[in-house]
């Protein structure tokens, strides 16, 4: 997994998660940003722009490569589960933590957002009862496929 940011034990970071262009926010039912083993809370701006701000405080309690999975429960296509990749938390001896947060961006992560759809553009034909006599594609199966069509599975009547 890539690694997105390396940072200092007890630094404030932030990272961000843009959206796509024209993405209808109404179909959001939840998000969560997990860091870790732990899930950090956020903000959605009106550009879709989902933003989670460690503290110092609370990236102290951090050490070594650290997940970044960012999750999605859409109304159109579901739970999209979605590893971003790492920070990697260095250790220090610094020991000095507070509440603040850095209000800029150390990682911008642009998200794709896919609905998956299946189509089909043919028919199910008979082809599992094996009628030789069966149509298809105006032939029968017989002269398309060049004989009989049989199937054998054990004792199925």
């Amino acid at each position: 997994m890539a690694t997105l940011l390396s940072i200092n034990k007890g630094n404030s970071f932030t990272i961000s998660f843009a959206l796509p262009d024209g993405y209808d926010q109404g179909r959001i039912n939840s998000i969560k940003v997990r860091i870790g083993s732990k899930v950090y809370a956020h903000t959605i701006s009106v550009e879709g722009l989902v933003t989670c701000q460690l503290t110092s405080e609370q990236t102290a309690l951090l050490t070594g490569l650290q997940q970044v999975v960012f999750t999605i429960d859409d109304d159109v296509f579901g739970v999209k589960v979605i590893v971003c990749g790492d920070i990697n938390v260095r250790a220090t001896n610094e020991n000095y933590t507070s509440e603040s947060v850095n209000t800029g961006n150390n990682v911008v992560v642009t998200l794709t957002l896919t609905e998956t759809a299946i189509t089909f553009d043919d028919v199910l034909y008979n082809y599992v009862k094996g009628d030789p006599t069966e149509n298809i594609d105006g032939g029968n199966a017989s002269s398309i496929y060049g004989g009989t069509i049989s199937y054998d599975f054990g004792n199925a009547n």
